[in-house]
């Protein structure tokens, strides 16, 4: 069993220096590249699209019809996942 499956109680000092240590590393250690965690949404429509980028209709349509931008049929209605067209628009794709 190891310090970190252990009860704290039964640390010595120098366990439990090390292990606190180890956690404060670990929170203040930073990753190479930010990272931004986008919530996911689905926006129905073009109309819907277009306010979400504060972009013009026709803007949006072009990049739908481009495949720039991923989007879904459901019938005859159009739908995008908000995470998935700002990626898109980052990346290039």
């Amino acid at each position: 069993m190891n310090k970190n499956e252990r009860p704290l109680y039964s640390l010595s000092v120098s366990e439990f220096s090390e292990l606190l240590n180890d956690v404060i590393q670990d929170k203040t250690s930073k990753p190479d590249s930010k990272e931004i965690i986008i919530s996911r949404q689905r926006i129905d429509g073009m109309r819907n699209l277009a306010l979400f980028l504060d972009r013009s209709l026709p803007t949006v349509q072009k990049l739908k019809n481009e495949g720039k931008i991923p989007y879904y049929n459901a019938g005859n209605k159009v739908f995008f996942y908000s995470d998935e067209v700002i990626n898109a628009l980052k990346t290039g794709v």
